[in-house]
């Protein structure tokens, strides 16, 4: 028979594993009110787990989908810039003496959509760690 500490440190409060550990003899009624008990907690970890586990795919695929896109908008941003390239004028910056192009430098849906990827990134590595945790747990 396992004792209270084999089961686990959150389960050594319930009175069945205490009368197990001090060698009561246990009745049917707290057995099976335990039993119960344990295979609801089992129950609520794996629909967590497997939540988890179902968000972390959808994560893992939004980020591979906004990759996918960035690649392709960093192509066709590449290829516009190739044939407007000749276009662009370069100036002299009056305050600093520098170069400057006459263009502003690039920002909009491709600096939006790596903000976006770093923050579903971050979410991908929570939901990781806590799944992690749950599957320590169970």
């Amino acid at each position: 028979m396992r004792d209270a500490e084999t089961l686990g440190g959150s389960l050594s409060g319930s009175p069945a594993l205490k009368s197990a550990a001090s060698g009561q003899p246990l009745d049917a009624e707290s057995l099976k009110a335990e039993v119960e008990t344990l295979r609801l907690r089992l129950t609520t970890q794996q629909a967590t787990k497997s939540s988890l586990a179902k968000s972390n795919d959808e994560l893992i695929a939004n980020v591979e989908a906004m990759r996918q896109e960035d690649i392709e908008s960093d192509a066709r941003a590449t290829k516009s810039r190739r044939k407007t390239k000749s276009k662009t004028e370069v100036k002299p910056d009056p305050r600093r003496g520098e170069s400057s192009s006459s263009r502003p430098e690039p920002v909009g849906r491709a600096t939006e959509r790596r903000d976006q990827e770093r923050k579903l990134r971050k979410k991908l590595r929570k939901i990781r760690k806590e799944t992690k945790l749950a599957r320590s747990a169970s």
